[in-house]
């Protein structure tokens, strides 16, 4: 089947107008015999680039397609089973990175992994078996905070997932617990990160040394949008945005933007209309 669309389809140009050569016969085939023939040229790919994480994650969205147009239960097995496969060629890439480089540096696999565990355990969740989820999320919250800060945005969203599952699963006391280590230490590096963009900004007032600020800034802003990316992560999409738990996510995403508009519009001020004493403005004074 892998030749169908190889037959039919004629090569793309730049106008599209490749669209109205296409052969009649493709009108013909199902759904199913389109996902069959991208899946049999998905596997030929693999063979050949068993590294590709990419790959193992788009043959998984094929199978679970196909699972929901057959329901057959070999499809949905091997559906899991592609995103195992591609947990472990990250790993295996992964291997010699920390020890190569600085131990601070973050291996552009661990996202990769978070990404492939996160869709594993949505898929598991939409087929209502949120134990196997919460299982999954459990092992992604250690790798997670083995590598990552406990306030960075994959942390935070892997762990308000794990409280998903866990609410989904009955067990509202786990799911309490994980969504009150999510606003403690979100709201503990949210404090620090306002605190220290006034002291900065107040610093380079008195003494007109290097303005830290601007650093802290960035940092804010680039946290900020770390959390719109992980809005579009696949757990959000199963649990829906009426779950209580994308209620805390949204809740969360929205203390820390009204953290970078509080730091935005500071240093949008003049600088000579800021008390270098209390931080306060000279109108507000008068």
């Amino acid at each position: 089947k892998n030749s169908i669309l190889r037959c039919h389809v004629p090569l793309p140009n730049g106008k599209f107008t490749f669209l109205e050569e296409l052969s009649p016969e493709l009108h013909r085939l199902t759904s199913l015999d389109i996902i069959n023939a991208v899946i049999s040229s998905g596997l030929s790919y693999l063979q050949l680039n068993a590294g590709d994480a990419s790959a193992y994650i788009c043959l998984h969205k094929l199978f679970s397609a196909k699972h929901s147009l057959t329901g057959s239960d070999a499809d949905r097995t091997q559906a899991v089973l592609l995103l195992m496969q591609g947990v472990s060629a990250v790993d295996h890439a992964a291997a010699g990175y920390s020890s190569s480089l600085h131990s601070n540096m973050l291996s552009p696999s661990l996202n990769t992994s978070i990404e492939i565990l996160g869709a594993l355990a949505a898929f598991h969740g939409a087929h209502g078996d949120w134990d196997s989820a919460s299982s999954i999320l459990e092992s992604l919250v250690l790798r997670s905070e083995e590598h990552l800060p406990l306030y960075h945005p994959s942390a935070i969203a892997v762990r308000i997932d794990l409280a998903a599952s866990y609410l989904n699963c009955g067990h509202e006391e786990r799911a309490i617990k994980c969504s009150e280590r999510v606003m403690l230490r979100l709201g503990t590096y949210l404090k620090e990160q306002e605190e220290a963009y006034f002291h900065s900004r107040r610093a380079h007032l008195l003494n007109g040394g290097y303005e830290h600020s601007l650093d802290i800034l960035g940092t804010m802003k680039a946290y900020v949008a770390g959390l719109f990316r992980m809005k579009r992560r696949e757990m959000a999409k199963i649990v829906g945005p009426t779950h209580p738990m994308s209620l805390l996510f949204h809740s969360c995403l929205g203390d820390s933007l009204s953290v970078l508009a509080n730091c935005v519009g500071l240093s949008k001020h003049s600088e000579s209309s800021l008390c270098v004493c209390c931080g306060s403005h000279s109108e507000a004074k008068m």
